[in-house]
């Protein structure tokens, strides 16, 4: 389904998940920026991504959760989409593995939807950091969440709808 003929919930959602991207990616020392990356790029990028997977993981469900909660959903042991209420609002250390698998899967496809729009994930500086770092406020070019959102934000394209 094409972007613009999502539900209005969906579209804020789909485009609160592109924002964080960058912010995400800059806890473990990337950066999204122009260009297509090669092969040997995103093999290095997904072994980052990979070797840190669960605080990524964690902190997606984090944003999932703070978008979720300004939508109105509330938690609830069954969810109930009719009423608003969300049985993954919960931190994610609670959460069944297979809602943990959400969260990863969904880090794990960051290179394929930045690419869809156009863009790369990077190394920030000149070296790999060993472990993650916080890196808030990193300002990517500003076309990067247009681009996204045109690219990858439709339910068919694979993005993650909860």
């Amino acid at each position: 389904m094409p972007f613009e003929e999502l539900p209005p919930d969906i579209k804020r959602s789909n485009e609160a998940a592109a924002r964080r991207i960058p912010d995400i990616l800059a806890l473990v020392g990337l950066k999204v920026e122009t260009g297509a990356a090669t092969a040997e790029e995103e093999t290095v990028v997904s072994d980052q991504l990979q070797r840190h997977i669960e605080p990524l993981a964690e902190e997606e469900h984090k944003g999932w959760m703070a978008n979720a909660e300004s939508e109105g959903l509330r938690f609830a042991e069954v969810r109930d989409d009719k009423k608003g209420l969300h049985n993954c609002l919960r931190p994610f250390h609670e959460l069944i593995d297979l809602d943990k698998k959400k969260d990863r899967d969904t880090v794990m496809k960051y290179p394929y939807f930045v690419r869809l729009a156009g863009y790369k994930i990077v190394f920030i500086g000149v070296r790999r950091m060993a472990a993650p770092r916080p890196r808030r406020n990193v300002r990517p070019d500003p076309r990067f969440r247009v681009a996204l959102r045109t690219a990858c934000c439709s339910q068919d394209r694979g993005w993650r709808h909860r």
